[in-house]
Protein backbone atom coordinates (compact mmCIF):
# COMPACT_ATOMS: atom_id res chain seq x y z
CA UNK A 1 0.00 0.00 0.00
CA UNK A 2 0.91 3.66 0.08
CA UNK A 3 3.34 4.90 2.69
CA UNK A 4 2.20 6.62 5.87
CA UNK A 5 4.90 9.28 6.04
CA UNK A 6 4.58 12.62 4.24
CA UNK A 7 6.88 12.90 1.26
CA UNK A 8 7.53 9.15 1.07
CA UNK A 9 5.54 6.73 -1.04
CA UNK A 10 7.27 3.68 0.40
CA UNK A 11 7.97 4.50 4.08
CA UNK A 12 5.85 2.57 6.62
CA UNK A 13 4.07 0.65 3.86
CA UNK A 14 3.01 -2.93 3.18
CA UNK A 15 3.16 -4.77 -0.12
CA UNK A 16 1.32 -8.10 -0.44
CA UNK A 17 0.67 -10.64 -3.16
CA UNK A 18 -0.82 -14.10 -3.15
CA UNK A 19 -1.82 -16.86 -5.52
CA UNK A 20 -4.31 -19.70 -5.17
CA UNK A 21 -4.60 -22.77 -7.42
CA UNK A 22 -7.42 -25.31 -7.13
CA UNK A 23 -7.71 -28.39 -9.33
CA UNK A 24 -10.02 -31.16 -8.08
CA UNK A 25 -8.74 -32.43 -4.74
CA UNK A 26 -5.55 -30.33 -4.85
CA UNK A 27 -5.25 -26.78 -3.49
CA UNK A 28 -1.98 -24.84 -3.61
CA UNK A 29 -1.44 -21.38 -2.11
CA UNK A 30 1.44 -18.97 -1.89
CA UNK A 31 1.84 -15.47 -0.52
CA UNK A 32 4.48 -12.82 0.07
CA UNK A 33 4.32 -9.74 2.30
CA UNK A 34 6.89 -6.97 2.73
CA UNK A 35 6.15 -4.48 5.52
CA UNK A 36 8.40 -1.50 6.22
CA UNK A 37 8.49 0.38 9.53
CA UNK A 38 7.00 -2.32 11.79
CA UNK A 39 7.51 -1.48 15.48
CA UNK A 40 9.82 -4.03 17.12
CA UNK A 41 10.58 -3.78 20.85
CA UNK A 42 12.66 -6.80 21.88
CA UNK A 43 12.80 -8.05 25.44
CA UNK A 44 15.75 -9.42 27.40
CA UNK A 45 13.34 -12.10 28.64
CA UNK A 46 11.00 -13.21 25.86
CA UNK A 47 7.30 -12.91 26.63
CA UNK A 48 5.16 -13.17 23.48
CA UNK A 49 5.09 -12.67 19.73
CA UNK A 50 7.89 -11.44 17.48
CA UNK A 51 9.00 -8.86 20.07
CA UNK A 52 9.83 -11.66 22.48
CA UNK A 53 12.05 -13.89 20.39
CA UNK A 54 15.49 -12.42 20.80
CA UNK A 55 17.42 -9.27 21.64
CA UNK A 56 19.36 -8.74 18.39
CA UNK A 57 23.04 -7.87 18.60
CA UNK A 58 23.53 -4.16 19.29
CA UNK A 59 19.89 -3.48 20.17
CA UNK A 60 19.17 -2.84 23.85
CA UNK A 61 16.10 -4.57 25.37
CA UNK A 62 14.45 -1.17 25.94
CA UNK A 63 14.96 0.03 22.36
CA UNK A 64 12.03 0.20 19.95
CA UNK A 65 13.09 -0.06 16.32
CA UNK A 66 11.24 0.25 13.03
CA UNK A 67 12.10 -2.91 11.10
CA UNK A 68 11.27 -4.45 7.75
CA UNK A 69 9.35 -7.72 7.96
CA UNK A 70 9.38 -10.05 4.94
CA UNK A 71 7.01 -13.01 5.16
CA UNK A 72 6.53 -15.78 2.59
CA UNK A 73 4.23 -18.81 2.87
CA UNK A 74 3.59 -21.86 0.66
CA UNK A 75 0.79 -24.29 1.45
CA UNK A 76 -0.94 -27.33 0.02
CA UNK A 77 -4.06 -29.35 0.77
CA UNK A 78 -4.97 -32.67 -0.83
CA UNK A 79 -8.44 -34.18 -0.28
CA UNK A 80 -8.37 -37.97 -0.44
CA UNK A 81 -12.12 -38.08 0.33
CA UNK A 82 -11.69 -39.88 3.65
CA UNK A 83 -8.98 -37.54 4.89
CA UNK A 84 -7.54 -34.15 3.91
CA UNK A 85 -3.79 -33.67 4.29
CA UNK A 86 -2.46 -30.15 4.93
CA UNK A 87 1.09 -28.81 4.70
CA UNK A 88 2.70 -25.40 5.01
CA UNK A 89 6.14 -23.87 5.04
CA UNK A 90 6.79 -20.26 5.95
CA UNK A 91 9.72 -17.93 6.28
CA UNK A 92 9.82 -14.62 8.20
CA UNK A 93 12.79 -12.24 8.09
CA UNK A 94 13.13 -9.25 10.41
CA UNK A 95 15.67 -6.88 8.87
CA UNK A 96 17.28 -3.98 10.73
CA UNK A 97 16.78 -5.86 14.02
CA UNK A 98 19.71 -8.25 13.98
CA UNK A 99 18.36 -9.92 10.82
CA UNK A 100 16.25 -12.50 12.67
CA UNK A 101 14.96 -15.41 10.56
CA UNK A 102 12.02 -17.59 11.61
CA UNK A 103 11.06 -20.74 9.71
CA UNK A 104 7.65 -22.36 10.22
CA UNK A 105 6.48 -25.82 9.17
CA UNK A 106 3.07 -27.45 9.54
CA UNK A 107 1.65 -30.89 8.73
CA UNK A 108 -1.98 -31.66 9.47
CA UNK A 109 -5.03 -33.68 8.65
CA UNK A 110 -8.79 -33.32 8.74
CA UNK A 111 -11.01 -36.43 8.81
CA UNK A 112 -14.79 -36.89 9.15
CA UNK A 113 -15.92 -38.37 12.48
CA UNK A 114 -19.63 -38.61 13.19
CA UNK A 115 -21.36 -35.39 12.16
CA UNK A 116 -18.16 -33.34 12.56
CA UNK A 117 -14.46 -33.47 11.79
CA UNK A 118 -11.33 -34.48 13.68
CA UNK A 119 -8.40 -32.09 13.26
CA UNK A 120 -4.74 -32.87 14.00
CA UNK A 121 -1.52 -30.96 13.34
CA UNK A 122 2.18 -30.64 14.05
CA UNK A 123 3.72 -27.14 13.91
CA UNK A 124 7.42 -26.31 14.16
CA UNK A 125 8.89 -22.85 14.63
CA UNK A 126 12.66 -22.43 14.23
CA UNK A 127 14.30 -19.09 15.06
CA UNK A 128 17.52 -19.80 13.19
CA UNK A 129 19.55 -16.97 14.72
CA UNK A 130 19.42 -18.11 18.35
CA UNK A 131 20.53 -21.18 20.24
CA UNK A 132 17.58 -23.29 21.42
CA UNK A 133 15.24 -21.41 19.08
CA UNK A 134 13.00 -24.35 18.19
CA UNK A 135 9.41 -24.95 19.32
CA UNK A 136 7.16 -27.89 18.37
CA UNK A 137 3.41 -27.94 18.88
CA UNK A 138 1.13 -30.98 18.57
CA UNK A 139 -2.64 -30.41 18.47
CA UNK A 140 -5.83 -32.43 18.08
CA UNK A 141 -9.38 -31.16 17.97
CA UNK A 142 -12.97 -31.70 16.95
CA UNK A 143 -15.28 -29.43 14.96
CA UNK A 144 -19.05 -30.04 15.40
CA UNK A 145 -21.49 -28.31 12.99
CA UNK A 146 -24.64 -26.79 14.50
CA UNK A 147 -25.73 -25.42 11.10
CA UNK A 148 -24.15 -24.52 7.74
CA UNK A 149 -22.62 -21.36 9.22
CA UNK A 150 -22.20 -22.15 12.93
CA UNK A 151 -20.01 -24.74 14.62
CA UNK A 152 -18.63 -25.70 18.01
CA UNK A 153 -14.96 -26.59 18.40
CA UNK A 154 -12.57 -27.96 20.98
CA UNK A 155 -8.78 -28.19 20.53
CA UNK A 156 -6.10 -29.54 22.84
CA UNK A 157 -2.40 -28.91 22.21
CA UNK A 158 1.03 -29.52 23.69
CA UNK A 159 3.96 -27.17 22.99
CA UNK A 160 7.59 -28.15 23.61
CA UNK A 161 9.96 -25.17 23.54
CA UNK A 162 13.71 -25.02 23.11
CA UNK A 163 15.81 -23.08 25.63
CA UNK A 164 15.68 -19.88 23.55
CA UNK A 165 11.93 -19.52 22.88
CA UNK A 166 8.65 -19.59 24.73
CA UNK A 167 5.75 -20.14 22.34
CA UNK A 168 2.53 -20.41 24.43
CA UNK A 169 4.56 -20.46 27.67
CA UNK A 170 5.70 -18.14 30.49
CA UNK A 171 9.43 -18.85 30.32
CA UNK A 172 12.08 -19.90 27.81
CA UNK A 173 12.28 -23.66 27.39
CA UNK A 174 9.03 -24.25 29.28
CA UNK A 175 6.50 -26.69 27.82
CA UNK A 176 2.81 -25.90 27.83
CA UNK A 177 -0.60 -27.53 27.45
CA UNK A 178 -3.39 -25.55 25.79
CA UNK A 179 -7.14 -26.03 25.58
CA UNK A 180 -9.41 -24.00 23.33
CA UNK A 181 -13.14 -24.29 22.89
CA UNK A 182 -15.82 -22.08 21.46
CA UNK A 183 -18.41 -21.34 18.87
CA UNK A 184 -17.72 -19.92 15.40
CA UNK A 185 -20.30 -18.24 13.18
CA UNK A 186 -19.49 -17.32 9.56
CA UNK A 187 -21.28 -14.30 8.11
Amino acid sequence: GFGEQAGSFDKFSTKFTGVNYVNGPLTLVGSYQDSDGVSFAPSATPTAGLDALVVPTGLAPTTTAAVTVKNSVLGAVYDFGVVKLHSEIGNVKLQSAGNVTIRNYMLGLTAPAGPGKVLASWNRMNVTNISGGVANQFAVGYNYPLSKRTNLYVIGAYTKNGDGVMMNAWANGQSDHELQFGMRHAF
